[in-house]
């Protein structure tokens, strides 16, 4: 409520008086808005305050007691560098709120209500000050202290400057690859991609003066460089550290040393500071640019009219109809439900036992305003209610139908159209009618296959992609009736369609109309929801059932006989009875006459027609044939694996390409990044960053399939109350597919091309290609057990990515530590340990830190990983860490999802008490043998 106050103020202040508001002004009022919103109807902000708090504490406890030895020095670089990630990272909260204002966005400013520049000042502002502020004030006021770093307040106030500015800095970088992007899945995937980079020019993981002079402009741009040059510059000026050299007493050196290693001149402190200011502030100029122009909007061309493929009559003798159909009309068919209720998790009751038929042969149309329960109604008769409490005997075809049987008969084909938009639309029918059919022939599933396209006039786009918001593919009713093609396909004695011509042009929504229609004349039992049909549209549903507030029946009857229904209440009309029948009693039912129409039904000839023919579609006539009613079973598990593996693989075949190039990209910047590697101090340092950034790059990598995994999540809710697979089929053609698509190749790819340019140790490339492709598994494993916990929360994301950060600190260089449970907890730990020692077993280093001139002689690779924590333990022991981890997260998703599929029964009083009086009823009535007068009931 408070946002259209707002939205209406803004547009009274904005067009008060001759001239236009000024730029402060408007600037002010948006301001204004921005900060009731963020205090009033969202708490996003203290969330992420309470979860970097609570980072801080973790990470505060993890590094504390810091030592004067070389592991305190690495503790006080891994501390460092993990604050800068981890805010890099927070930064993509700026795409999550912003995308979220988009829209609104749009239709202000095409209303001139303000300048751009105006919005983008407010927003920027109120971002800046929470965020960028007080959030990282709260994370180094608890840091700070907890991990022992040096008490000065200059010192404290560079640590918290330098996290702020990049904060601001990673959130324009955010900000910049959103505005260029259409989706917030490519906008936030962009970032992480440029922040992952800019962190591995930030000179922690690699030396400046070890990058090539063509690379290096990328450390002059990454805030996060001159960050982490003024942070460890600012720590390690005047203190004082042990160094323990083989061979050599211990070494007592000023602590300006260490910054030298990474190539930082501790003197040039305050010009990292004034460099990464400027960074942060011209990324924010830029960011305004394309928000400005707007590149974030689709270009769309002229889109040519969809092409109304219709039947033709001369098709029928080269493809047959399936036996199927002609069957359902030897006997008698009819869908009925009795005593109907159902309450909304608002507690908001509906229907209050309504009773209802839908025959065979007579389509129903389900009309009424939004809100009146109409996308209900069908969920409950298709057994796919969720969060509703529903209540209802449903009877097919004289058989009483249970609730889990009922979703695997009656074809729910719903408004979103769950269709994989990877799919063509041959593709998506075809493993339907594979999943039903698995004792058919192929030659058979093909010819079901085509019939089902060319009677739905889908011949033209057969071959082509479904489509979605990130790529366009077929139109909108092409899509609407793939979906009815797909339940159409798999022999679905009922259909219900939730408002089918929804989004179509009267043209399209009339042909698909027709084909209801004809659909219903060859015995199909049909039912339909629409908001208000036009009357040629309307015409092509034999019977109309009409709903109001509350799910109240205000009408129930043929769609011929509702003119001559209204005519008593067209007095009652606002504008004195003109227009459509529907129309108008739709009209007259949200107005303030709605009780009168209720009312006229209670004793309407059409309740008592409607009453008579449930009689007689529950009593059989002597000698009529009884259709049997089976419902669909669950395919052989080999059927089902074929099929997903199938399905995985051509949905999949995008982004393995994607996958390829982008590993391909990463592989050459790492490699050219640490291009032959030294035997030195340095050749350390770099070895152990390369296997860090890889680790970075894989784990980001993996989002990607949650982001696709959270794409999908809607067909497999509903293909699994179908019965089309098992959940653990699912979950293993899922994992199996990845694996083979996504984690073998790609990071093969990568590992060939980092070992040949970096020069790493020839002989060990087995092991090294073993470890990149287990960590990409075990990363997209972790992935899809946390997508398939929270599917459909705008949270996973952003989770995802802060525990791949905790994983990276604790599993892999930033932390000085051997043993204990933190290490174990981490999916990197094995991967890392495996990769670091694969090279460094065997190696000497000259020990030769810069600043010191006294010669330290060398030291071995295995006295390094000692003095950094790593461990050098056999190879098929950090496999079994790998492969056990990744079996845990496979086993984990699959008991998520199947505690999702079921449906836990919930008691209800006043349930048990409706269904016992109904039964009772139903009783006595089948007892008595004849209808109950309405006056008794």
């Amino acid at each position: 409520g408070y946002d259209l106050h707002e939205a209406l103020t803004i547009a009274a202040r904005a067009t008060a008086g001759v001239k236009p508001a000024n730029l402060p002004y408007q600037v002010f009022i948006l301001w204004e808005r921005s900060f009731r919103e963020a205090t009033r109807g969202s708490y996003s902000g203290i969330v992420a305050a309470a979860v970097v708090a609570t980072v801080a504490v973790v990470i505060g406890f993890t590094f504390s007691d810091l030592e004067s030895g070389v592991s305190g020095v690495q503790n006080r670089f891994g501390s460092v560098f993990f604050t800068q990630l981890f805010f890099s990272f927070f930064g993509l909260q700026a795409c999550t709120l912003w995308y979220l204002d988009r829209d609104r966005l749009d239709r202000e400013r095409a209303s001139k209500l303000y300048h751009v520049l105006a919005y983008f000042t407010s927003k920027a502002s109120s971002y800046l000050w929470w965020y960028c502020l007080i959030v990282p004030a709260i994370y180094v006021a608890i840091v700070y202290p907890l991990i022992g770093f040096q008490a000065s307040i200059s010192k404290f106030m560079t640590f918290y400057l330098c996290t702020a500015a990049s904060t601001a800095a990673a959130s324009a970088v955010s900000l910049i690859c959103l505005s260029i992007t259409s989706t917030f899945a490519s906008g936030i995937s962009l970032a992480a991609i440029f922040i992952t980079v800019l962190q591995m020019y930030a000179g922690f993981l690699q030396r400046r003066d070890a990058i090539p002079s063509g690379l290096r402009w990328l450390t002059d741009v990454s805030p996060f460089a001159h960050a982490f040059a003024a942070m460890i510059s600012s720590e390690f000026t005047g203190l004082e550290t042990t160094v323990d050299a083989t061979g050599f007493d211990a070494l007592t050196v000023d602590g300006g040393i260490w910054p030298k290693q990474f190539s930082v001149d501790p003197t040039k402190l305050e010009h990292n500071v004034q460099m990464l200011a400027l960074v942060a502030c011209f990324a924010w100029i830029l960011a305004l640019i394309p928000l400005w122009l707007q590149w974030y909007r689709v270009k769309k061309g002229d889109c040519l009219r969809a092409i109304i493929y219709r039947k033709d009559p001369g098709c029928s003798t080269s493809l047959e109809a399936p036996s199927w159909v002609s069957a359902r009309t030897k006997g008698s068919a009819a869908l009925v439900w009795k005593d109907l209720h159902a309450m909304l998790p608002n507690s908001t009751t509906l229907y209050d036992g309504m009773n209802g038929i839908v025959q065979a042969g007579r389509p129903l149309a389900v009309l009424g305003p939004s809100g009146c329960g109409k996308t209900t109604l069908l969920s409950c008769l298709a057994g796919e209610v969720t969060r509703t409490k529903c209540d209802v005997t449903v009877y097919l075809n004289r058989h009483r139908i249970a609730r889990s049987k009922l979703r695997r008969t009656v074809g729910y084909v719903r408004q979103d159209d769950a269709l994989h938009p990877e799919l063509t639309v041959s593709e998506a029918i075809s493993f339907a009618v594979a999943l039903r059919m698995p004792h058919s022939s192929r030659k058979v599933c093909q010819e079901r296959v085509r019939w089902t396209i060319g009677r739905l006039g889908l011949e033209g786009v057969a071959n082509s992609k479904v489509g979605g918001h990130k790529f366009r593919g077929i139109s909108g009713g092409e899509c609407r009736r793939t979906a009815v093609g797909v339940e159409l396909s798999v022999a679905r004695g009922v259909l219900a369609l939730d408002e089918p011509t929804s989004g179509l042009d009267s043209e399209t929504a009339l042909s698909l109309g027709h084909l209801l229609a004809e659909l219903a004349a060859e015995g199909c039992i049909l039912l339909a929801s629409m908001h208000q049909p036009s009357p040629e549209l309307l015409a092509n549903f034999s019977d109309t059932l009409v709903l109001g507030t509350y799910g109240r029946v205000a009408y129930f009857g043929a769609t011929t006989s509702l003119p001559t229904y209204i005519s008593p209440l067209r007095q009652l009309h606002p504008e004195g009875g003109y227009g459509t029948a529907s129309d108008v009693l739709l009209d007259i039912i949200s107005g303030d006459h709605a009780d009168e129409a209720f009312k006229l039904y209670k004793v309407a000839e059409e309740k008592g027609d409607m009453e008579d023919e449930i009689q007689s579609a529950l009593t059989a006539s002597p000698g009529e044939e009884i259709m049997e009613v089976k419902a669909a079973t669950v395919p052989p598990i080999r059927v089902q694996l074929i099929q997903l593996l199938l399905r995985e693989m051509r949905i999949q075949r995008s982004l393995a390409t994607y996958t390829y190039f982008e590993a391909a990209i990463a592989g050459v910047l790492l490699g050219m990044t640490y291009f032959q590697m030294s035997m030195r101090l340095a050749g350390v340092i770099s070895r152990l960053g390369l296997v860090f950034a890889v680790h970075c790059t894989l784990g980001m990598q993996a989002l990607q399939g949650l982001l696709a995994w959270r794409e999908g999540y809607t067909s497999f809710r509903r293909e699994r109350a179908a019965g089309y697979y098992y959940t653990g089929t699912f979950v293993i053609a899922k994992v199996v597919m990845d694996a083979i698509l996504l984690r073998v190749g790609p990071p093969a790819l990568m590992c060939c091309i980092v070992y040949l340019l970096a020069g790493l140790q020839p002989g060990r490339e087995a092991v090294c290609c073993l470890g990149f492709c287990l960590a990409s598994f075990v990363a997209s494993t972790f992935c899809l057990a946390l997508g398939a916990t929270a599917p459909r929360s705008g949270a996973v994301l952003p989770l995802a990515v802060l525990l791949i950060l905790l994983f990276l600190l604790i599993g892999g260089p930033l932390l000085a530590t051997q043993q204990g449970v933190l290490r174990n907890v981490s999916i990197f730990r094995a991967s890392f340990n495996m990769l670091s020692a694969n090279e460094m077993r065997g190696m000497v280093f000259k020990f030769d830190p810069e600043g010191v001139v006294t010669t330290l002689g060398e030291r071995s690779g295995e006295d390094w990983m000692t003095d950094l924590g790593i461990q050098d333990n056999p190879v098929h022991e950090e496999v079994g860490w790998l492969l056990g981890w990744s079996f845990f997260y496979v086993l984990f998703a699959w008991l998520v999802l199947t505690l999702q599929s079921v449906n836990w029964p919930s008691f209800s009083f006043r349930g048990c008490c409706v269904h016992a009086v109904a039964s009772e009823e139903h009783a006595q009535k089948r007892e008595i043998g004849r209808r109950t007068s309405t006056a008794s009931e």
